[in-house]
């Protein structure tokens, strides 16, 4: 039983709970999907018309011919922030299609 002193915050704890688990992974890569718009702004969020992830590879369906270049100038870029944001290494490659 924790003591006072050693109390931890419930966020630490789900943390903790989750990644023993192996349930950390699934939930960030939701996480990716669902933020997608607030990663790459609406300009591409717009173009997108679908996404997911498969084996570590973000596969991305983009419309517009502009915002497929955009991305692939930023893949490398964008595939850390994508893991800074969620805290894991959830995004290795990017596939635009």
């Amino acid at each position: 039983m924790a003591r006072y002193g050693d109390s931890k915050h419930i966020k630490e704890i789900l943390k903790q709970v989750l990644k023993q688990n192996g349930m950390n992974r699934g939930i960030a890569e939701n996480s990716v999907i669902n933020s997608w718009k607030e990663i790459v702004g609406e300009r591409i969020n717009k173009s997108t018309e679908n996404i997911y992830i498969s084996k570590k590879i973000l596969f991305v369906k983009i419309r517009s011919a502009m915002a497929k270049n955009e991305i692939n100038l930023i893949k490398t870029a964008l595939v850390e922030k994508i893991n800074q944001r969620v805290g894991l290494n959830v995004i290795t490659k990017i596939v635009i299609r």
